[in-house]
């Protein structure tokens, strides 16, 4: 059981540092990306232009966008959500995979009696 449990947690805990990392990355580049004045200026432009489609007659209403880009808000204000998140589903595909991995190679390392016998 060591052998086995070993490897798994090391690559978990890759998988982790992975996503930790990934997620860190992609928050550094929406707030640099975002939260700059020019960017502001162009979501304010084109905020305005959707709020004037908006204002359009047709068959669905829009509602009008948020004050500043959505990617911004949720980076910033909910990125503890998004991290919780990532990590959680990280953690469950995973350990998916690590159970289906382990049944595939436990199943074809019995015997062929035994093979039998447990899949009844």
């Amino acid at each position: 059981m060591s052998r086995i449990c070993f490897p798994v947690l090391l690559i978990y805990l890759f998988v982790v540092t992975g996503t930790v990392l990934t997620v860190t990355t992609a928050r550094r580049w929406t707030i640099a990306t975002y939260a700059t004045h020019a960017a502001a200026e162009d979501w304010q432009e084109w905020r305005e232009r959707a709020r004037k489609m908006a204002d359009d007659d047709g068959p669905v209403r829009r509602r009008p966008p948020p004050d500043q880009p959505p990617a911004l808000i949720l980076m910033r204000d909910y990125f503890r959500t998004c991290m919780v998140s990532a990590l959680v589903f990280a953690t469950l595909l995973y350990f998916v995979a690590v159970v289906l991995v382990r049944g595939v190679f436990v199943v074809s390392l019995l015997p062929m009696e035994d093979a039998r016998k447990s899949s009844r």
